[in-house]
């Protein structure tokens, strides 16, 4: 039978996962559990193989503390998401290190065609992943768009994608074979840049996504904060779609119209590399609409981390969080960055769901109404 750690043990999995390689001690510290039954909830996850022990380092006098790590091979997961061109697949390990990655074009077809395509790459990837025959734990799939109230999840999309508007996507298990967590691709994003963050003490963390449209996901108290039915952080409708706004398909149809067509995420990668004067223009525009949406997030939401990025090319992050930083902000500091996950931030967040619903430690939700 599978272990399955209680939710003292998934607060102490969660403080080894944000320190990397920690002590007992500091374990203690951190959550205030006495020594003695720290040790017998340390056994349990020893013992499961979901926490490893090191070699003691020595540092000063006394007896040298022994790090505690997670132990890669406890466990992996797949993330699938979407973007305007692509499809994205990705596995983690139990670390949250990919392992695996597949990114194929979008076919043209039905929801048939799609999600046949899907689960060919998922059972692609599950074949060729390092884990070797070891099932993975579950599915994290990061759909872009607005999902309504209504139960069984639905969801509307973009154009490319909108055969699976308004589908019934709680049969996801049954198609690819796997427990499935569905997520907006925002929030899942956020997840991964959670997971992935530079400053170990910051609890809250706000994303700015530039895909399809443009949105934003949240992170509250290690928590994800989803909203009424999933749908936090909708702040393209700032800018609504028709007018110019900064987002993936509004610089592709503002390139198209210049005479430089890109129909995937590497054609746009090479084109920033020495960008034509169409690009730049977008660039400064779509900086200041971005500076605009980052500044309204920063002053209601105060999050310790606020990020920029999405399912975009590094290259492209990086040309647009200059444009922001020029166009911008009341209070520079260091809690403002460009994500450095790239175009698969979406699929990595995706991957981290069955991860953060099997493991992390939820006392009470961050979610709003159903």
């Amino acid at each position: 039978m599978q272990f399955l750690p209680n939710s003292t043990q998934r607060m102490i999995l969660e403080c080894i996962r944000d320190g990397g390689a920690v002590a007992r001690s500091e374990i203690a510290g951190l959550t205030g559990i006495n020594p003695g039954a720290l040790s017998r909830l340390m056994r349990d996850l020893i013992d499961a193989g979901l926490v490893h022990e090191g070699k003691r380092i020595r540092a000063g006098r006394g007896q040298p503390p022994l790090p505690l790590s997670l132990n890669p091979n406890a466990a992996w997961s797949v993330g699938l998401s979407f973007s305007l061109h692509e499809i994205e697949v990705v596995g983690i390990d139990f670390a949250g290190t990919c392992i695996a990655e597949r990114v194929v074009p979008l076919p043209d077809g039905d929801a048939e065609v799609i999600l046949a395509e899907c689960a060919r790459l998922i059972d692609e990837l599950v074949a060729s992943a390092p884990q070797g025959t070891r099932r993975p734990m579950g599915l994290g799939v990061a759909l872009p768009g607005y999902f309504h109230r209504a139960s069984p999840p639905q969801v509307e999309t973009f154009a490319a994608l909108s055969a699976l508007s308004g589908l019934d996507l709680s049969g996801l298990s049954d198609q690819f074979g796997l427990p499935t967590w569905i997520e907006n691709n925002s929030t899942a994003a956020a997840l991964a840049e959670f997971y992935r963050r530079p400053d170990r003490q910051a609890g809250t963390l706000g994303l700015v996504n530039v895909g399809y449209g443009f949105s934003a996901g949240f992170i509250v108290g290690g928590r994800l904060y989803r909203g009424r039915a999933g749908n936090a952080g909708e702040i393209g409708r700032m800018y609504p779609r028709g007018t110019p706004r900064p987002s993936v398909l509004d610089l592709c149809d503002t390139l198209a119209a210049a005479g430089h067509p890109v129909t995937s995420t590497r054609a746009l990668a090479d084109l920033c590399v020495d960008p034509p004067i169409a690009l730049r223009d977008w660039l400064r525009r779509a900086g200041r609409q971005l500076a605009h949406a980052m500044n309204m997030i920063d002053l209601i939401v105060a999050p310790d981390e606020l990020v920029l990025g999405g399912q975009i090319p590094a290259i492209l992050a990086q040309l647009l969080f200059a444009e922001v930083a020029t166009a911008q902000m009341d209070r520079r500091d260091h809690r403002i960055r460009v994500s450095e996950l790239g175009p698969l931030a979406a699929a990595m967040g995706a991957a981290f769901l069955p991860l953060y619903h099997g493991f992390a430690p939820r006392f009470g939700t961050a979610s709003g109404p159903e």
